[in-house]
């Protein structure tokens, strides 16, 4: 079984028990939280480490998130960690997420600058998707200095590109076709 149907199982699995015990926003917010600290460089090292026991990386992994998680998904972790998958906890985070957007019905927005935005248009922006789809959005945003100045907007499998970088290059083709064409 492949990475992403292991993922895929444990992810439904927990999403179908949040809605049984009225939890799927609760948890959601455990996975969040579970993928922020899955990008630390160190509990990445411990979780893979093979020298660390399983009771050793859940108490750690328990420890991190004491207070901060459900009960059930604390459950999750543990069950996870004592079936040697631990390494898919990102994965099956990840897949919960996707779970719960389609359930709620809120649309991924990303949102890429030349330079990082300020919280406020950020918000302005989020508001004004928002109204335009009719639906609840979660904006993220990334820097990419590549595309020089402008924005590419892209809203699940649609992308709107306003940046300077794609303005260049279609006036480059319009150049390149029309001395194709005099010459």
């Amino acid at each position: 079984m492949n990475e992403s149907q292991i993922s895929v199982r444990y992810a439904r699995a927990l999403f179908k028990s949040a809605l049984e015990k009225n939890l799927p926003d609760r948890i959601y917010e455990d996975m969040v939280l579970l993928l922020e600290i899955s990008k630390v460089k160190e509990f990445n090292s411990m979780i893979e480490a093979h020298t660390i026991s399983n009771r050793q990386k859940y108490d750690i992994t328990s420890e991190i998130l004491k207070g901060k998680i459900s009960s059930l998904s604390d459950s999750l972790i543990k069950l996870v960690i004592d079936n040697n998958r631990e390494l898919y906890l990102p994965g099956i985070a990840r897949y919960y997420k996707t779970l719960y957007k389609k359930y709620s019905g809120i649309k991924s927005v990303l949102m890429v600058t030349a330079s990082s935005i300020d919280r406020s248009i950020k918000d302005n922006l989020k508001q004004l998707l928002e109204k335009a789809l009719k639906t609840e959005i979660e904006l993220s945003s990334e820097v990419d200095k590549s595309i020089i100045g402008g924005f590419i907007l892209t809203i699940g499998d649609q992308q709107y590109d306003a940046s300077v970088a794609a303005s260049l290059k279609k006036i480059k083709k319009q150049l390149f076709e029309t001395s194709v064409i005099n010459i």
